[in-house]
């Protein structure tokens, strides 16, 4: 006969990013989303926005990535028709992100939404109401609280990090770029249209750029001296502040420049769309001279297609941030290691906390976040751990953020890895899926599920959370059984699978 025993394993989480050193950028899932048009960062905190009013939020510095308005990855959206463009996150903790409304919306209206609470709630600025399809596409930051963004047909500017913004300049071609740094700004256009600003953007003046009426669709500002821009086709290098303008190269056969952006003057990258009669390996191609010449990067998805990145920028530290159709994707500086940033539909949270705090301090409170966006309460660390091998994975969140999220039921132990107890009450139970807890009956049924040293995984539980359980009407005790000619042993009357379940099924475990 079968003596059963439980077995348990310690849970170690898997959301690493997935990591390749290859000659590409490795794929690990398809994007929850139909594309990622662009994102933006601030320190740890990101935001990444596409398709249909889709808004996903990183604080971990883009290690992993959840629905702003619920953590479910399927299902994080703004509230609003928007096709959104680009993002900007204000160092109040506020972000902007703005677009517009889908061809099959009637207004077709531009739009810019603000959050106050990291993404979980959001509300209209800014509505072109004349309804004549305005569309905004790009946007910079110029200080603290101020912005610009950039459109089909205008430049708005705001000063209270996104609350209201002022039209700056009407545009008879569609503006599809801008950058700036210190006082300078530069936004450029359809039809070689190039426009400077020398007072963080209250005024604008065209520049021309010698024999060119193209098409220019991505420019750079990399110091105060160095600017570059660039068409579908060219690419253009000016070393006196948009004064003067050297054509430097062509970019590469057959394809079509979508976006430029340089670290320094000499290390920089290109995302492009194919656009010959021939496959082509990349998409993604770096330089090392300034722009004379271009390398490419050799970057497939997990069914062997090409990368489809529409947006590309380095941070301040150097890291290389792609978002597009196939993902969120990160390279550092080296260009040595390749990460694709990892989607999930929970996440483990705590606050902020200030320097100084103490061991008891409310931030140090860690919650489990489901798909739907509620926030369970570990009660302690003995059930935390009874789910995870380590506080590794836990990502700390602004306040705002936090209070945000609706509180949702306490976490009770993993099914099967000890066994608890109540102050109140003698019975040990041993926990099952469902947050049921079955009576043990006697010393050999706890010794058979838990081994000699069984007394030691009885853990006592407040009378507090009694209520967060269910008694089942089960009783697990043993019996003398026999296991073969002239043998007796001492048997169980139930069976439990010898399984350890990830934290990320933790709402179907517990049944909530």
């Amino acid at each position: 006969m079968k003596l059963f025993q439980l077995l348990f394993s310690i849970l170690f989480l898997t959301l690493i990013p997935f990591a390749s050193y290859a000659a590409g950028w490795s794929v690990v899932e398809k994007s929850p989303i139909p594309e990622f048009n662009s994102g933006a960062f601030l320190d740890d905190v990101g935001y990444t926005v596409g398709t249909n009013g889709s808004v996903f939020v990183t604080f971990d510095g883009g290690v992993t990535w959840a629905g702003s308005t619920g953590v479910g990855t399927q299902g994080s959206y703004s509230g609003f028709s928007v096709n959104l463009n680009g993002a900007l996150v204000f160092d109040n903790g506020s972000v902007s992100i703005f677009g517009k409304a889908p061809t099959d919306v009637t207004d077709d209206a531009s739009r810019i939404i603000r959050s106050t609470d990291s993404g979980y709630t959001w509300s209209l600025v800014f509505e072109d109401n004349l309804g004549i399809g305005v569309d905004f596409y790009d946007g910079v930051k110029l200080a603290d609280s101020s912005a610009l963004i950039v459109g089909s047909d205008r430049i708005v500017k705001t000063e209270d990090s996104g609350l209201s913004w002022m039209t700056m300049h009407y545009s008879d071609e569609a503006l599809m770029s801008i950058s700036g740094l210190g006082d300078q700004y530069i936004a450029v256009g359809d039809e070689g249209l190039v426009l400077l600003s020398q007072d963080k953007g209250d005024t604008w003046e065209a520049i021309e750029l010698p024999g060119s009426d193209e098409d220019y669709v991505s420019v750079d500002i990399i110091d105060n001296d160095t600017f570059v821009l660039a068409s579908q086709e060219w690419i253009y290098w000016s070393d006196d502040a948009g004064e003067s303008w050297d054509l430097i190269s062509g970019g590469p056969p057959y394809v079509d420049i979508r976006d430029i952006d340089f670290y320094d003057s000499s290390n920089g990258v290109l995302a492009t769309e194919y656009d010959g009669p021939y496959l082509n390996d990349a998409y993604v191609f770096i330089t090392s001279d300034g722009g004379m010449t271009w390398e490419p990067m050799t970057l497939y998805d997990g069914d062997g297609a090409y990368l489809d990145i529409h947006d590309i920028q380095y941070s301040g530290e150097g890291d290389l941030y792609g978002f597009g159709e196939s993902g969120i994707f990160y390279i550092g500086y080296s260009f040595g290691g390749y990460y694709e940033y990892v989607f999930t539909d929970w996440m483990l949270v705590k606050t902020l906390c200030d320097d100084g705090a103490e061991m008891n301090d409310p931030c140090r409170a860690v919650y489990y976040v489901d798909q739907d966006g509620l926030r369970h309460a570990f009660p302690n660390e003995q059930v935390f751990y009874s789910w995870s091998a380590s506080f590794d994975d836990v990502v700390s969140v602004t306040g705002e953020y936090m209070a945000s999220l609706p509180l949702g039921q306490v976490v009770t132990y993993h099914p099967e890895s000890q066994m608890i107890k109540f102050p109140s009450s003698p019975i040990v139970y041993a926990v099952d899926v469902g947050r049921e807890l079955i009576k043990i009956n006697d010393e050999y049924s706890a010794e058979l599920l838990y081994g000699d040293d069984w007394s030691d995984e009885v853990h006592d539980v407040s009378d507090a959370f009694y209520s967060h359980y269910i008694i089942s009407e089960r009783e697990i005790y043993s019996f003398m059984c026999e296991c073969g000619p002239a043998c007796d042993a001492i048997c169980l009357n139930v069976e439990f699978e010898q399984e350890v379940y990830d934290i990320g099924t933790m709402s179907e475990v517990l049944d909530w």
